[in-house]
């Protein structure tokens, strides 16, 4: 602290109290939050050899999460770290003339994060994330022996285009790179074509375009994508993912000569082309996906991510153990193992039972918990498994036999075991062939049945989860772009619903703790008045002296 500019000598008594206040918000994020940055685990973002960093990486990282955390804009973090005095207290800026980081310095550290985590394959915001929720765990003693999961799909920062606006796109930004240097390897009708796509954005180029019109460009791009690609003038790696994922080429005879072959570009059919396709040059990463569930349906470009937490009831707050982010293809329950293996260093306890819906079902999962390749085995509830309920019941006869009982007819049949595994069973329209994996089922749906209410109850409160960590999207689009930085801004905000809980905890239990002392101290001295009063009489010190104002306080 400074003798001259300490925050607190400017301010006055009501506002001082207020501000060291233990339960205001600022104090508690900077005890828990900003002085828990282990700066360690980010040294290998500076060189050793160049001199220490101009800026504390508690305060760049304590700015990141506090932006994302009141969804501010790069302009109000800037404004609001400069003159918001709770803000600069929980940043540990209790001196009015200390420097803050600057904005260069603040993007310079993200853009390193970024640039580090994409070349060595290491998460360093991650694991962050995962020690600072190892202290919350031993602080407040969180158990960990259940916990949920559910994922989050949104897009990323881009633009739905169709395939001409993305091959025009592609093209755009590979003139940009280049600068048109590389249009002189190219032959004449390929710089034409590039020319027109250079005067025009993708939606302007393709505005008041007929089918016929973008049918048509859309085999001249492609001729001078494979032109380009031929030549090895493609630096940017995006027209060759173009020619193989909207494109065929075509081996067709050639008229001069019958052992020569020439090859054709041709469109591919949209019924051809999966999800995991390029969606943007400006997100190469974002994937496609379209969700349907019963009569909701949801259009995504971009990512998911996973969120586990704990949901044990003798926890006096739950926080999220596990933060995992993929392209929008990637299927829930490739989530599973993972996050439980996560949540476990976490907690550094043992999981019992791990609650998730039925996306999350595989037969992997299901032997994972059971002990495959997973040293403490737990139980593993599903709301529901993918895929229909099927028209039979099955029962198991003592004998190890398997009675087949029709929904639709009501009949019963002994079903035989075939050679190959399957069960055989006769009926008037011929023999029915059960596959073993479909009776499986047929009992894990019973099971759940019989387990629903306390499933659905559980699982449940994880959705509020989901909506705390992101509602700060604009509908569902994310503010980024790239699989990186949508993984950060999961991260980013999954520490401050950590923080809020933790904070709102405190505050609770602090406000508790002071109305019983109150009350106590108020039945102690009731109970204890009489005698009070009988010693201050006695004493030969207060013998001789007024006592109204010691009786009125005792009263």
């Amino acid at each position: 602290m400074d003798l001259f500019d300490n925050i607190y000598h400017h301010v006055g008594n009501k506002k001082s109290a207020v501000l060291v206040d233990e339960k205001g918000w600022h104090n508690i994020f900077f005890k828990r939050v900003t002085s828990q940055i282990d700066e360690a685990v980010f040294r290998p973002l500076f060189s050793e050899k160049m001199g220490r960093n101009n800026s504390s990486i508690r305060k760049l990282l304590a700015m990141m999460i506090l932006k994302e955390g009141n969804n501010w804009t790069d302009e109000q973090l800037f404004e609001e770290t400069s003159f918001n005095i709770k803000v600069m207290l929980a940043l540990g800026q209790s001196n009015l003339k200390e420097a803050l980081p600057v904005p260069s310095t603040y993007y310079k550290f993200r853009s390193r994060v970024v640039a580090y985590d994409a070349e060595h394959g290491t998460d360093l915001l991650g694991d962050f994330f995962v020690s600072h929720a190892q202290g919350i765990t031993k602080t407040f003693s969180i158990k960990g022996d259940k916990v949920r999961m559910d994922s989050k799909l949104f897009s990323s920062n881009i633009a739905k285009s169709t395939r001409l606006q993305l091959i025009v796109k592609s093209l755009r930004k590979w003139l940009k790179q280049n600068k048109g240097q590389e249009l002189v390897i190219l032959s004449d009708s390929s710089q034409e074509v590039l020319t027109r796509i250079a005067k025009y954005h993708a939606e302007n180029f393709t505005f008041r375009m007929t089918k016929t019109e973008e049918k048509e460009w859309l085999k001249k791009c492609g001729l001078v994508i494979k032109e380009i690609v031929d030549k090895k003038g493609d630096n940017t790696g995006l027209l060759a993912r173009i020619l193989s994922e909207q494109y065929e080429i075509v081996d067709v005879p050639s008229k001069k000569a019958k052992d020569t072959k020439k090859e054709k570009v041709k469109l591919k059919d949209a019924a051809k082309i999966d999800g995991k396709t390029m969606q943007s040059p400006h997100d190469p990463e974002a994937t496609y996906r379209h969700k349907k569930n019963g009569k909701q349906s949801q259009r995504v470009r971009g990512y998911a991510s996973n969120i586990t937490e704990t949901c044990s009831k003798d926890n006096d707050f739950n926080i999220i153990t596990s933060v995992q982010t993929e392209t929008v293809t990637h299927s829930d329950d490739q989530f599973f193992q993972q996050a439980i293996e996560t949540s476990r260093a976490t907690l550094g306890q043992e999981i019992k039972e791990a609650i998730t819906d039925g996306a999350y079902h595989s037969p992997d999962n299901i032997a994972y918990a059971k002990g495959k390749d997973n040293p403490a085995p737990f139980t593993f509830y599903t709301q529901a498994i993918q895929g229909k309920s099927g028209n039979f019941d099955y029962e198991w006869l003592s004998e190890g036999e398997l009675e087949v009982t029709d929904k639709c007819t009501g009949k019963t049949y002994l079903a035989t075991k075939t050679n190959s595994g399957k069960y055989r069973i006769k009926s008037q329209k011929g023999y029915r062939y059960i596959l073993p994996k479909t009776i499986e089922n047929y009992f894990i749906r019973k099971k759940i049945e019989k387990n629903k209410d306390y499933i659905t109850t559980i699982r449940a409160n994880v959705e509020s989860t989901i909506h705390q960590v992101f509602h700060t999207l604009n509908g569902q689009k994310s503010k980024y772009r790239g699989h990186k930085k949508n993984h950060f801004y999961a991260v980013l905000r999954s520490l401050w619903t950590n923080f809020r809980r933790m904070a709102k905890y405190i505050e609770e239990n602090l406000l508790k703790a002071i109305i019983f002392a109150f009350f106590a101290l108020k039945w102690l001295l009731a109970s204890h008045s009489a005698w009070w009063q009988n010693f201050l009489i006695q004493n030969k010190f207060f013998k001789n002296r007024p006592n109204k104002i010691w009786y009125s306080f005792y009263a």
